[in-house]
């Protein structure tokens, strides 16, 4: 959970950048890695919020991804927290 939670940000700001370019693929790609990691974590919500980021980049649909990216950094940052305050885990 400690290496999720320092690299995670580092994935989001990779999808909000291919977001921005209009780089599809790369959106996909990122948000594959984060879709594996959250379900290595149990985090069914930031899954389904992920697994609808990539599909939007395997679509090429750009559209509606930065709104999809946003739902998921909240998320993320819940699952974070969660873990944190079950047990420190976190702690980087």
């Amino acid at each position: 959970m400690r290496v999720f939670a320092h690299d995670y940000p580092k994935r989001l700001a990779e999808a909000r950048e291919a977001i921005t370019m209009g780089d599809d693929k790369r959106l996909q790609r990122a948000a594959h890695g984060l879709r594996g990691e959250v379900g290595m974590l149990g985090a069914k919500r930031a899954y389904l919020l992920a697994e609808r980021l990539e599909t939007k980049g395997c679509e090429g649909h750009a559209e509606g991804a930065l709104r999809v990216l946003q739902e998921l950094e909240r998320e993320l940052q819940r699952v974070v927290l969660f873990f944190d305050h079950a047990g420190g885990e976190t702690a980087v």
